[in-house]
């Protein structure tokens, strides 16, 4: 299975130096972008860009429901309340 291609930086076009992380926070899948050619940052999740205070928010926030957390199904990694 080959990597997928590396974005191309929205500011500075560099294809090379796009490193892109997806994770979970909270529950909820984000992706951080990162162009070491121009240090041009993001944050991205299911709705689209996010500002590093709803990510610091969301990394905060205890015990709460992810959005995409449907009632009865227990959270990935959890079990039901």
């Amino acid at each position: 299975m080959s990597p997928e291609p590396t974005p191309a930086c929205p500011v500075c076009g560099s294809e090379s130096g796009v490193l892109e992380i997806q994770l979970v926070v909270a529950g909820d899948p984000l992706s951080f972008a990162l162009c070491s050619s121009c240090e041009w940052k993001s944050w991205a999740g299911l709705v689209g860009p996010l500002s590093l205070g709803s990510v610091l928010d969301l990394a905060s926030a205890q015990g709460r429901e992810p959005a995409w957390h449907r009632p009865g199904r227990p959270p990935a990694g959890g079990s039901a309340r």
